[in-house]
């Protein structure tokens, strides 16, 4: 089954949406944010503030390492087995080990398509920080989670 799952802030007044974050099968911040609507005909979910804040700083603990990290994984995607060695450097290595070591110790689920694809909505969220604590914060909006499949 898919998931496609997004956070939107929504103006109040206008109703204007604005996607904020974006994570493909992002099934392990779905559970780290209580995403999952109760109700089988809803289809927001309001954002709860501490889980926003819980989820950033379990990500704040990698974070200054995510670009090197995603990078790190697209050089890996695109190499074959006989040249992994020739193109991905000890630090490379390093830092796919300690985000992998990372996942594991703060989600209760393996990233459904890989380690490989999941540090890019980990980016992504991360990058959507601020935005949605603004957000968050400004009575003009409303934050809400769609989880789609």
């Amino acid at each position: 089954m898919g998931l496609d799952f997004m956070v939107y802030k929504r103006n109040k007044q206008t109703g204007e949406v604005s996607e904020l974050a974006y994570g493909r099968k992002s099934w392990e911040l779905v559970h780290a944010l209580n995403a999952m609507p109760q109700d089988p005909e809803a289809y927001e979910v309001p954002l709860d503030k501490e889980c926003w804040i819980d989820l950033m700083e379990k990500i704040s603990a990698i974070a200054p390492y995510l670009e090197d990290i995603f990078l790190a994984y697209r050089k890996y995607e695109y190499c074959s087995d006989d040249e992994e060695e020739l193109v991905l450097t000890r630090r490379d290595k390093q830092l796919m080990r300690t985000y992998e070591y990372w996942h594991d110790s703060n989600f209760d689920e393996y990233p459904q398509l890989g380690y490989d694809w999941s540090i890019g909505y980990m980016l992504s969220f991360w990058e959507a920080a601020d935005a949605v604590l603004d957000a968050l914060e400004d009575d003009n909006y409303e934050v809400y989670t769609v989880a789609s499949y």
